[in-house]
């Protein structure tokens, strides 16, 4: 199952800010516009920000056995909760 964590009233200069944060913190990202994908520690995620709705929604797309579900929404919350 994919892990999914949706973010409400994220502004565009937030969305910036999250971004840059996921470049320095990743092994490996690739972003095009509003959307991305960024891979560290054996976990993919990608994501997509919908600037008119202020939404911005991750998913999981790879991890491996090992880490949980939960592992990987706490790493997104810290994320979130750092900015």
């Amino acid at each position: 199952m994919a892990v999914r964590v949706t973010f409400s009233s994220i502004t565009l200069m937030r969305y910036h800010a999250v971004r840059a944060r996921i470049r320095a913190q990743s092994e490996k990202t690739d972003c095009v516009g509003n959307t991305g994908t960024a891979t560290g520690d054996k976990i993919t995620i990608a994501w997509t920000y919908d600037e008119g709705a202020q939404k911005l929604a991750f998913t999981c797309t790879e991890r491996p056995w090992w880490k949980s579900e939960g592992f990987v929404s706490s790493k997104i919350l810290s994320l979130m909760e750092a900015l």
